[in-house]
């Protein structure tokens, strides 16, 4: 396992998700399956674990390292959640559970990097509503750029091809491109090479259907 160190302005690839779900212009969310931002900033947090060495995931099972490189201070605190060994999947649910904090910690940092802007509605001093646009576009276009290349040829670094490989799980890469067709086969293969990609379309399909069932309608939104 390659371990990284995070420069302070770098993005890790839990603040590119939440980045890359939300609309540049308004700031709200793009359109997405019930609980697939959940499932995928899950995903994206054991990834950013693991290249920073707190955790080894081996055989569908994620393991506390004894040492690894500092993480950055939004990121920490949930890592304390994490001891002895258990599976993805138990991670996965774990921190999709999270999904608020997680996000909510993710915005903060990105509005303290100058990435996103943070603006408060009120509607009759009742109803209050908090919008992200972006401040400037350079980090989403990078991070489009690197999406497409992926798409493009397969190639990436190990940070590209897990966040390729965690949009698809969940259904946003083709929202995240602007609509960009992407071939089923691409995708499908993407996941299935990525460990933590693999549960994430799992528990997203699962909720997905749940939703379905309960609402009583037997035709399934989610695509890749």
């Amino acid at each position: 396992m390659r371990v990284e160190e995070i420069h302070p302005m770098e993005l890790t690839l839990t603040e590119e998700i939440v980045m890359l779900s939300l609309e540049e212009e308004r700031g709200i969310h793009v359109p997405m399956v019930p609980h697939a931002l959940g499932f995928a900033l899950a995903g994206a947090l054991l990834c950013d674990f693991e290249r920073l060495g707190a955790v080894c995931i081996e055989d569908e099972t994620v393991c506390r390292t004894l040492e690894s490189r500092p993480l950055p201070a939004f990121l920490a605190p949930f890592l304390e959640n994490v001891q002895g060994r258990e599976s993805i999947r138990h991670w996965i649910a774990w921190f999709s559970g999270q999904r608020k904090n997680l996000e909510k910690a993710g915005l903060d940092n990105l509005v303290a990097k100058g990435v996103l802007e943070h603006r408060e509605r009120r509607f009759l001093k009742v109803f209050h509503f908090d919008r992200y646009p972006a401040s400037h576009h350079e980090e989403r276009q990078e991070a489009r750029a690197r999406l497409r290349r992926v798409l493009a040829d397969g190639n990436g670094d190990v940070f590209d091809t897990s966040l390729f490989a965690i949009l698809c799980a969940c259904g946003l890469l083709r929202d995240v491109l602007g609509g960009s067709d992407i071939a089923p086969e691409v995708a499908d293969a993407a996941v299935r090479s990525h460990p933590v990609a693999r549960v994430v379309k799992a528990e997203t399909e699962a909720a997905v259907e749940e939703v379905l069932r309960v609402q009583g309608n037997p035709a399934s939104p989610f695509s890749i």
